[in-house]
């Protein structure tokens, strides 16, 4: 996200409890260029494995209204590669999984319904603000905000 640093990829998996339907946003900058893509995946639970699997799933090319400079800019300022997981889990309910991966770095955390603690910890507040920057700037509407 730094101006010149190159092989970054970030994905931000939307997790359902136990819906039907599950997305991911990848971004990435390769060869000092960004793109991005939107995955919907149709799954199904598999109860005894307690896991899903993808039984289909629709991709598309996806570039961010306000552009990119400043759409990773305000990325960057949500702290989105400083974040850490602060919220209890739950059985029912949203998770949101980010992974940033770069040459030498892998980093993963994850937030189990932030909206209810982000009054108290700042990380939930930026983790909500993020969401709430992919889905206008993306044209997309996760489950949650149907």
């Amino acid at each position: 996200m730094e101006e010149g640093f190159d092989s970054l990829q970030i994905r931000i998996w939307f997790d359902y409890s136990l819906g039907k339907k599950k997305h991911l946003i990848i971004i990435e900058r390769q060869n000092k260029e960004w793109n991005g893509r939107l995955y919907e995946m149709s799954v199904g639970y598999v109860d005894t494995l307690n896991y899903n699997i993808i039984e289909h799933y629709d991709k598309k090319n996806i570039e961010p209204i306000s552009g990119w400079q400043k759409f990773i800019s305000n990325l960057y300022q949500l702290k989105i590669r400083e974040l850490s997981d602060t919220s209890q889990t739950g059985t029912d309910g949203t998770t949101y999984c980010v992974e940033i991966l770069t040459l030498d770095t892998y980093t993963y955390y994850n937030f189990w319904e932030p909206e209810h603690t982000k009054d108290t910890k700042w990380q939930s507040e930026n983790m909500v603000n993020i969401i709430a920057l992919l889905e206008p700037e993306f044209k997309f509407n996760s489950l949650k905000s149907r």
